[in-house]
C-alpha cells in the first residue's frame, strides 16, 4: 500500500507486535507518523524510531493526546497559585475482570503490562506539568502481578516513587516527589492527579479541575472537554508543516524519551523485566541459536505467588501433623473442584505412597488379582507387590490407555480390582469400563490420574468415576508440589484406612470414629508414615488456584502441535476431533506424537529423527522410554527375590512375561513425547518448536514447503 500510494501520514494504533514493523516502514517511506500510546517499548526503540525520521525528513508522534487537553492547559494556568509545589500523587485504574483475555495479556504482544499502558499517560502527564525536561530519579518502584485464576504475564499494579527537579516550580534546592500509582484492578476507570503546594493544591480527576488555595475558603473549578483529540491534531499538523529544518528541535520528540527513560528506570528499580520489544533477537524466538534455557519447559513455576505462598507458610509452620493449615485448604480445595465436597480428601508424600495407600485400604491380599495397563509408568502397580497380589497385565487401545475389551477379558474370580491410568494426560473409555464393571460389583475400580489432573469425559472430571483415585503431585506434574500426592474417595473405610496406613497419631485420632474397629491403632497406625509437606502443598496449592487457566493453555497448544504437526506423513498426532466429539477434555500432561517408520523417508528412524530436533536446539523433545511396558520387569517376573515372604518360586510360573501386548508395544516403539507449555507468554517457544520440526521433516522429505509436504500423507492419516 505504501509504494502504490501518495500517503503523507499514518496513524498507528495496534498492538506492538504489529506496530513495531509497521512503523519502521512508514518512517523509512518519508511517511510521517502517529502512534498510538505509548511511543515505543523502550528508549532505545523510540531513539530508533526518532533517528529513521530525522534520516527521513519526516516526523514521529506520540498520540498523548491528553497532554494537550483543556484540563492540562488549566492546571498549567493555575500551578503559580498554588506556590512552591512539594508532592505530587498520580492515580490511574482500570477495571478489567479477565487479565488473561486480549493481546494485552502477554508481553510478547503487547510489549508489557500496566506500567508501559497506563503508565505511559501518567508518567506523561506528570512530566507535562511538573518536568523540566531532565529525568527524574525513581526512589522506590514495586510491580506486581495478583490474580492467580488468570493467565497473564505482565505487571497488573505498579507503585513509584519519583523525585522531579525543576528550579521553577520547587523550593531551593528541593524536589518534587510524587507518588504514582496504576492497576487494572481497580473498581472503575479513573484518572486522577493532585499537585500539593505552599498555597494550596490542585486536582485533576478524569474531566475535571479543581484548585483550592489554603487562604481561601472558596475553591475554582474547571470542567473540560472531554476530548482533546482536534488539539493534538492541530499540533501535528503545525509541526509537520515547518520545514525540516525547524522539526529537528520540537520539544516533543525530547519530552516523549524524557518519558520513556523514565518508564525504563521505573521497570529497573522494581527489579522487573523491561518490556519486550518486537524485533529484539534475544526476546523473540526467531532462529535456532536461541538459548536452551528459553526453549525449556520450566514447571512448576518459580514466580513471585510460589515464592510468597513458600516464604509465608515456612513464617506459619513447616511440619503439620493433622489437617489443618494448608492440609485441610487443599483438601477442601481439591474435593470442592471435582464437585464431591462430602468426599474423603487425603495428601501424601507422593503419588507412589498414596496408590499404595489405596492398595492397602482395598484390603488386598496375597493371591489377589489385580488387572493394571501394561504401558504405564511402574509405580501404577509397584506399590502393590507389596502386598502380594497376582498383577494382571492388560494390552492398551491405540490411544495408549487400557483397553476396556482387554480388561473384559481377563477378569477372573479371582480378580479384586481393576486399575486404570489416564496416560499422558487423555482420559481412558471410562464410561465402557463402567459399563463392564457394572457386572461384578465386588471388584473395586480405582483411577490413577497423576498424568490427568482436571481431565473431563462428558463433564465429569477423572477420579470420580471408580471407589478412589490417586494423583501425583511431584516433579512436572500440572499440579505439583515438588513432591507429593493425593488420594479422593467417597468411601469413608477406605478414607479409615489410608490414615491408619501413613498418618498416625493425631490425624487418627481425630479423624476416626470411636466405635471404628482401627481406632485402637491411631497411636501407632500401621508402621508407615506418608505425611505431605507444608512448604511443597504451598507450593501446589497456587497451581490448583489457577489450574483452569493452566489447562485452557494447554488445550490451546495442544490443538496447535496437533493442527501444524498432522501436516507430516510419518507422524501420527492425537485425534483431537475424536476426542471433542466424545466431550472428552485432556489434561495434556504431554503431547505425545507416534513416529510411523513405514512412512518415513529411507534411513530415518524416530531415534535419527529426535538426535535432529536435539541438534536444531528443541531439548524438550524425548522418547519416553522410562515409561514402556512392565510386564517383563523382574519386579513382575521374580517378585520372590524381593518378597520371598509374599512369593513362592514357583508362583511366577502364571506370569505374563511371554505374552504380547502388540497394541501397547507399538505405542511405546513409536512414541514421542512433548510437553504441553502452559500460559500465553509461551505461544512463542510453542511456535519456534512447531516450525523447527516441520522444517526438519520437509528437508528430510526433500519438500519445498509444508504444503508440498502435507499433500504426501496418506489419505486415511
Amino acid at each position: 500500500m505504501v509504494s502504490s500510494r501518495s500517503i503523507d501520514c499514518a496513524y498507528v494504533a495496534l498492538p506492538h507486535f504489529q506496530s513495531s514493523d509497521i512503523v519502521k516502514k512508514l518512517l523509512s517511506s518519508k511517511i510521517h507518523v502517529i502512534k498510538e500510546k505509548p511511543a515505543a517499548m523502550t528508549a532505545a526503540e523510540l531513539e530508533t524510531f526518532q533517528d529513521l525520521a530525522k534520516s527521513n525528513s519526516v516526523t514521529f508522534n506520540t498520540a498523548s493526546q491528553f497532554r494537550y487537553s483543556e484540563q492540562v492547559q488549566q492546571m498549567k494556568e493555575w500551578l503559580p497559585l498554588i506556590g512552591k509545589v512539594r508532592f505530587a500523587e498520580g492515580i490511574n485504574t482500570l477495571s478489567v475482570p479477565d487479565l488473561g483475555a486480549g493481546w494485552r495479556a502477554s508481553k510478547v504482544l503487547s510489549g508489557g503490562g500496566v506500567l508501559i499502558d497506563l503508565g505511559w499517560h501518567l508518567v506523561d502527564l506528570v512530566l507535562t506539568l511538573l518536568g523540566d525536561g531532565t529525568i527524574p530519579v525513581t526512589e522506590y518502584a514495586k510491580l506486581s502481578q495478583t490474580r492467580l485464576l488468570q493467565a497473564y504475564d505482565c505487571e497488573d499494579t505498579t507503585r513509584a516513587v519519583l523525585n522531579i527537579h525543576n528550579s521553577k516550580l520547587a523550593a531551593v534546592n528541593d524536589t518534587i516527589t510524587c507518588n504514582i500509582f496504576m492497576t487494572r484492578l481497580g473498581p472503575t476507570k479513573m484518572s486522577q492527579l493532585t499537585v500539593y503546594g505552599e498555597s494550596g493544591s490542585i486536582r485533576l480527576e478524569n474531566d475535571f479541575v479543581e484548585l483550592k488555595l489554603t487562604d481561601r475558603s472558596e475553591k475554582m473549578e474547571f470542567e473540560g472537554s472531554p476530548s482533546s483529540f482536534e488539539h493534538m491534531m492541530r499540533k501535528f499538523h503545525t509541526r509537520v508543516s515547518k520545514p525540516p529544518q525547524a522539526r529537528e528541535s520540537h520539544s516533543q520528540s525530547c519530552h516523549d524519551l524524557v518519558t520513556m527513560r523514565t518508564i525504563d528506570n521505573i521497570y529497573s528499580a522494581g527489579g522487573a523485566c523491561r518490556p519486550t520489544v518486537a524485533n529484539d533477537d534475544k526476546v523473540r524466538i526467531s532462529s535456532d541459536t536461541h538459548s536452551a534455557r528459553d526453549l525449556s519447559f520450566h514447571w512448576p513455576p518459580v514466580d513471585e505467588t510460589s515464592l510468597r505462598a513458600v516464604r509465608d507458610q515456612m513464617k506459619e509452620s513447616v511440619s503439620i501433623y493433622d489437617n489443618g493449615g494448608i492440609f485441610g485448604k487443599f483438601e477442601e480445595a481439591w474435593r470442592e473442584y471435582h464437585g464431591t465436597p462430602d468426599s474423603f480428601a487425603l495428601l501424601h508424600n507422593s503419588g507412589t505412597n498414596a496408590l499404595q495407600s489405596l492398595y492397602f485400604a482395598a484390603q488386598l491380599q496375597p493371591g489377589d488379582e489385580v488387572i493394571f495397563p501394561v504401558y504405564s509408568f511402574h509405580a501404577t502397580s509397584s506399590p502393590a507387590m507389596q502386598f502380594g497380589v497376582i498383577p494382571v497385565f492388560c494390552d492398551a487401545s491405540d490411544d495408549g490407555n487400557i483397553s476396556p475389551e482387554a480388561i473384559q477379558s481377563s477378569i477372573t474370580s479371582r480378580t479384586k480390582a481393576v486399575v486404570v491410568t489416564h496416560m499422558w494426560g487423555i482420559p481412558c473409555n471410562m464410561k465402557e469400563i463402567c459399563r463392564i464393571l457394572e457386572q461384578y460389583p465386588d471388584i473395586m475400580l480405582l483411577e490413577d490420574c497423576s498424568h490427568a489432573h482436571g481431565a473431563k469425559i462428558e463433564g465429569q472430571l477423572v477420579g470420580t468415576f471408580g471407589d478412589a483415585a490417586a494423583w501425583s503431585l511431584q516433579g512436572q506434574k500440572i499440579i505439583s508440589g515438588g513432591e507429593g500426592g493425593i488420594t479422593l474417595t467417597k468411601d469413608s473405610n477406605i478414607f479409615h484406612r489410608q490414615l491408619i496406613w501413613g498418618h498416625y497419631n493425631k490425624r487418627c485420632k481425630a479423624e476416626i470414629p470411636g466405635d471404628h474397629p482401627l481406632r485402637s491403632f491411631s497411636l501407632t497406625g500401621a508402621g508407615a508414615k506418608n505425611r505431605a509437606h507444608p512448604l511443597g502443598v504451598a507450593l501446589a496449592y497456587t497451581q490448583l488456584r489457577r489450574l483452569d487457566s493452566i489447562l485452557r493453555f494447554k488445550a490451546l497448544y495442544a490443538f496447535q502441535m496437533a493442527s501444524r504437526l498432522r501436516s507430516i506423513p510419518f507422524l501420527k498426532v492425537p485425534d483431537i476431533a475424536s476426542l471433542g466429539e466424545g466431550q472428552t477434555e485432556p489434561a495434556w500432561y504431554a503431547f505425545v506424537f507416534r513416529f510411523i517408520a513405514s512412512q518415513a523417508p529411507d534411513g530415518l528412524s524416530r531415534e535419527s529423527f529426535v538426535d535432529a530436533l536435539h541438534e536444531r536446539g528443541l531439548c524438550e523433545v524425548d522418547i519416553p522410554k522410562s515409561t514402556g511396558l512392565l510386564h517383563q520387569e523382574p519386579l513382575y517376573t521374580t517378585p520372590h527375590e524381593l518378597f520371598p515372604h509374599l512369593y513362592a518360586k514357583d508362583s511366577t510360573e502364571s506370569l505374563q512375561k511371554d505374552i504380547d501386548f502388540p497394541v501397547a508395544q507399538s505405542f511405546y516403539d513409536e512414541a514421542i513425547k512433548l510437553p504441553v507449555w502452559t500460559a500465553r507468554s509461551d505461544q512463542a517457544v510453542v511456535d519456534h518448536y512447531m516450525d523447527v520440526i516441520c522444517d526438519v521433516a520437509r528437508t528430510k522429505l526433500g519438500c519445498s514447503s509444508e504444503t508440498e509436504m502435507s499433500s504426501l500423507r496418506p489419505s486415511s492419516g
